[in-house]
Formats: C-alpha cells, sequence, structure tokens
C-alpha cells in the first residue's frame, strides 16, 4: 500500500535532515516555517532531500524572510563544504524559479543581533555606513571590519578568530582588510 504525501513524517522523506540543521543553527519561529514550507516543496518536485538539500534549504528560508545567515557558517554547522552548498543551493534556486538579490550590509544586522548587545550593535550599525561610504569590499566584509571596531570601541575582549567563526569567513581575509581602516 502506497503511503500519500500528506501522511508522510518529516523522516519519512529526508526532513530529519532539514530538523536537525535548523535545530543545529536555532533559527527564528518564521524561518523554521519558511524552511519546513520550501521542504514540501521541495518534496512536490518528487526529489528526496538530502543534507545537503536541507542546508541549502535553510538558508534559502533565510534570503526569502530578509534575515540572511552567512552560507559559510551554517555549511559549516551541518559539516558540508561550501562548495557543495553553493551548488546544491543553485540547483534549487533554478528549480524554484528563484534569483536571490545580492546581500547588503544591513541584512546582516539581525543575525549579529542575536550575538550582541545594543551598545555594540548600536556601534556597529554606525561603523556600517561609515565603512561603506570608504571601503570596496563585499558586504560581509564590511560588517566582519564594522564588528571588529566596534568591539574595540566598547572595549570589549574580542579575537579576530571569534569574529570570523561568526560570519563564516578567513583570518587572514579580515586582518589584511580590516587593518586598512
Amino acid at each position: 500500500m502506497v503511503k500519500r504525501r500528506a501522511n508522510l513524517t518529516l523522516p519519512e522523506r529526508g526532513g530529519d535532515q532539514l530538523v536537525k540543521i535548523v535545530e543545529t543553527v536555532k533559527m527564528d519561529e518564521d524561518l523554521q516555517t519558511t524552511a519546513l514550507d520550501l521542504w514540501k516543496l521541495y518534496l512536490e518536485t518528487g526529489e528526496m532531500v538530502d543534507k545537503e538539500v536541507a542546508v541549502s534549504l535553510v538558508y534559502l528560508a533565510s534570503r526569502l524572510v530578509n534575515k540572511p545567515y552567512p552560507i559559510k557558517v551554517i555549511a559549516r554547522l551541518a559539516g558540508i563544504r561550501y562548495n557543495n552548498i553553493m551548488k546544491t543551493l543553485n540547483k534549487v534556486s533554478k528549480k524554484f524559479h528563484l534569483r536571490l538579490r545580492p546581500l547588503k550590509e544591513e541584512d546582516y544586522i539581525h543575525y549579529l543581533s542575536k550575538n550582541l548587545d545594543e551598545e555594540v550593535m548600536s556601534k556597529v550599525v554606525y561603523n556600517m555606513k561609515k565603512l561603506k561610504e570608504s571601503m570596496k569590499a563585499s558586504p560581509l566584509v564590511i560588517v566582519a571590519c564594522s564588528l571588529l571596531l566596534s568591539l574595540q570601541q566598547c572595549n570589549r575582549k574580542y579575537s579576530v578568530k571569534e569574529v570570523t567563526n561568526l560570519l563564516g569567513l578567513a583570518e587572514t581575509t579580515i586582518r589584511k582588510r580590516c587593518s586598512k581602516r
């Protein structure tokens, strides 16, 4: 006897991967709901959801609700190589006919606010605007530099490694780009 799709539970169709990733990333409820909706849509295409597809769906959900998580951070938490995630993300985006707009520095404010207090966040926003005008770099690098500068201004103990792990960037990139500021 064949089960109807409506009666399928998460583990039966690859949803256990999605649940594990959502729990690992510690997403907000609206992000979880969007990720599950995307999972259901993906199942309707007739394909199974493996770990790489689940990570891509989680990232897409974060982008669709305008609360993006750095994709390298999600990939690292899920234990999957970044290149594999990008290939799968492109495949899933094409399947859903999605074109994601390029991210801006301000898009990462929600992600940072989960890890920082108000004093640091207000300085991050201010420094981000200043650096955006004077620096030609990717939005994530500008966010990292503004975060480092803000932590320094607030006399907080930090390491470049902590900041790069938070944003999924390489330490050498941040050291080179931020030392010029």
